[in-house]
């Protein structure tokens, strides 16, 4: 690589993207002249939270961040003139050991050749006194490899605060306009003269109230009649004789009791069983890459037991525009592979924010016999993108009889 040459910049798309952009931003060295138009060119990198964009706000690390996710973007030329971009840190030294797949910001054909393109990383994994080397890489050869030099946090943690500054005097108050003068009220006409009273009428002499008539005599009670005699009772009938009580029949004999068996043996008890047996296995991991070709993510080797419980699951986001992810829980046993269980899924994210979904798998496999060797395992593919699936993990139980 050999250091910027003014008469030879990059396209005005990405000085203009670069203007915007604060001092956490790092910049590729000139290419190497290869005379090949698909020369793959890193033009800037930058910070920013989850869910930023092209423009900010940038978010360099620091130290003490509680928060210390961030996306790496990358913007330049010749992103899709070979394999799908990934990105090496450090060249694997460090706490990223492997190439991280990237992820372009949308699938429109200029952002696919020009970016912008992320990965997601942690602050807290590298060295915010170091300056870290970056490579991007979509095949094999120089022209399809491109290397940065970029510093993590070149821009401190933001300042407190200053004190308010003092209020302004308030301006004097204007002078209040005259009131106009109130029109004269119009004089009340005079009350006409009330007339007299007439004179009331005489009132007429009551008349006289006339003599009570006498109260008349009262009538004499009748005298009572004498009650009757009763009526004697009639004599009651006699009643007739019992009849005799005829005699009680003899009790006939009762047979006699049988002679009871005698008891059988009691018969040897079998011989114990052998123990049974119980084997577990656990394994997880924090993020790993899939791409539209099926990989695996997740794979655990198991013996000893006839017959495992399996159970997986991982976390898959959805970002806007993005495709479906399919995964498959697969048992390979004597080169046979068997598949457990399957699962499509799609979720519908936007512009502003990916939706994130979970993939459960989980089902049986019984092995041909304790002695043999079973390769249980989860893999995943995508219907043509790339994406990261993280917080995954797998739990296997061996068991000698499963009971249906």
């Amino acid at each position: 690589m050999r250091l910027f040459d003014k008469k030879r910049c990059l396209p005005l798309l990405l000085v203009l993207l670069a203007m915007m952009l604060t001092a956490s931003t790092g910049w590729a060295q000139i290419l190497e002249v290869t005379g090949s138009p698909n020369q793959l060119g890193i033009g800037a990198v930058y910070l920013s939270a989850p869910g930023g964009s092209v423009v900010g706000p940038v978010a360099p690390c620091f130290a003490g961040d509680t928060a210390p996710a961030r996306y790496l973007n990358f913007v330049g030329k010749n992103f899709n003139t070979g394999n799908a971009p990934k990105l090496l840190i450090d060249l694997g030294a460090g706490q990223y050991t492997a190439w991280i797949p990237l992820t372009p910001a949308d699938n429109n054909a200029a952002t696919l050749a020009s970016g912008p393109y992320y990965a997601a990383i942690d602050c807290s994994k590298l060295s915010i006194l170091a300056i870290h080397r970056l490579v991007i890489s979509t095949g094999n050869g120089p022209v399809y490899n491109d290397e940065v030099a970029f510093d993590f946090s070149v821009i401190g943690p933001k300042g407190l605060t200053g004190p308010t500054g003092p209020t302004g005097a308030k301006g004097d108050t204007g002078a209040k306009g005259d009131t106009g003068t109130k029109g004269d009220t119009g004089s009340q006409g005079n009350q006409g003269a009330k007339g007299d009273t007439g004179p009331q009428g005489d009132t007429g002499p009551k008349g006289d109230t006339g003599n009570q008539g006498n109260q008349g005599n009262q009538g004499n009670q009748g005298a009572k009649g004498d009650t009757g005699p009763q009526g004697d009772t009639g004599p009651k009938g006699e009643t007739g004789p019992k009849g005799e009580t005829g005699n009680q029949g003899n009790q006939g004999n009762q047979g006699a009791k049988g002679d009871t068996g005698p008891k059988g043996e009691t018969g040897n008890q079998g011989v114990q069983g052998p123990a049974g047996n119980a084997f577990g296995y656990h394994k997880k991991f924090a993020s790993a890459g899939i791409t539209g070709t099926s990989s695996t993510v997740l794979t655990q080797v198991v013996s000893g037991s006839n017959s495992y419980i399996v159970d997986a699951k991982l976390n898959v986001p959805f970002a806007n525009g993005q495709k479906e992810v399919v995964c498959s829980l697969v048992a390979v046993q004597n080169g046979v592979s068997t598949e457990i269980d399957r699962l499509d899924t799609l979720l519908l994210g936007n512009n502003q924010s990916a939706a994130k979904g979970g993939i459960s798998l989980n089902g049986v496999f019984t092995a041909a016999s304790p002695a043999t060797q079973v390769t249980i395992s989860v893999n995943c593919w995508t219907g043509g993108d790339t994406r990261t699936v993280n917080n995954g993990r797998m739990s296997i139980i061996g068991v000698n009889v499963l009971v249906p």
